[in-house]
């Protein structure tokens, strides 16, 4: 099956852009629920007109694999070049469990791309608990652990070097209905022991009615919130 579609049409007096794309699928039992897409293919030409010339400015083709239930299971996105520009593994809950791509930007007297990578591990309730994150020749360059409570609230978040040496950590604090009361952030990259806190608190409906944001620099502000009788923000 090979259903063509225009999408995104911008148009003006110096640029023309025509955004075709194309879906194909592989086909398995018809009587499988949700299973006749095991692959789907999806490729995307960007055309380009400028002084009465149309070129190819961009071509990209997404592939989505499935598994037996209809799921998603892996997604792979090619450039004109035939490279992979993004990976991403899906488990059985669906929650990812490993990203990779290519960034576009490096320092700022560097041009070419580069790959960064993700891979995500959780716990026996479907809570992540370690991000691990890999520079381009996939050697481990830092990871992130979290924490929750009883109730499934994040209630700490660390990242970590890849020489186990703490970049920040993240602290959260909620009431007995799981309405975030407090968030600190200690930086030990930014400056020594420097640390920020941020207050909430609501009103009997659950609207959010004040934030207090303090540093141990001196810096402080307040954002107060009103609403109206159908708890509308005013």
């Amino acid at each position: 099956m090979l259903i063509n579609s225009c999408k995104n049409i911008f148009i003006n007096s110096l640029l023309f852009i025509l955004i075709f794309t194309n879906y194909s699928c592989s086909q398995n039992e018809p009587d499988q629920l949700n299973n006749n897409l095991d692959i789907k293919t999806e490729t995307q030409w960007v055309l380009e007109k400028t002084d009465n010339k149309i070129t190819l400015a961009e071509f990209k083709q997404r592939m989505t694999r499935y598994n037996q239930k209809g799921m998603i299971i892996e997604v792979k996105v090619f450039n004109n070049k035939g490279q992979i520009e993004e990976l991403i593994k899906y488990n059985d809950f669906n929650d990812v469990v490993e990203k990779s791509g290519i960034a576009h930007e490096r320092q700022s007297d560097e041009t070419s791309p580069y790959k960064l990578s993700y891979s995500y591990e959780y716990d026996s309730l479907n809570q992540k608990i370690k991000m691990s994150n890999y520079d381009e020749n996939n050697k481990l360059s830092g990871y992130t652990l979290y924490a929750y409570d009883s109730k499934g609230n994040c209630t700490k978040i660390i990242d970590y070097k890849n020489n186990n040496i703490m970049n920040s950590h993240t602290v959260f604090s909620f009431d007995d209905v799981s309405r975030i009361l407090e968030k600190i952030d200690y930086y030990s990259s930014k400056r020594d022991n420097y640390r920020e806190q941020i207050n909430f608190e609501s009103d009997k409906n659950n609207c959010l009615t004040k934030i207090i944001f303090n540093s141990n620099d001196g810096w402080s502000y307040e954002i107060n919130y009103k609403y109206n009788e159908n708890c509308l923000l005013i």
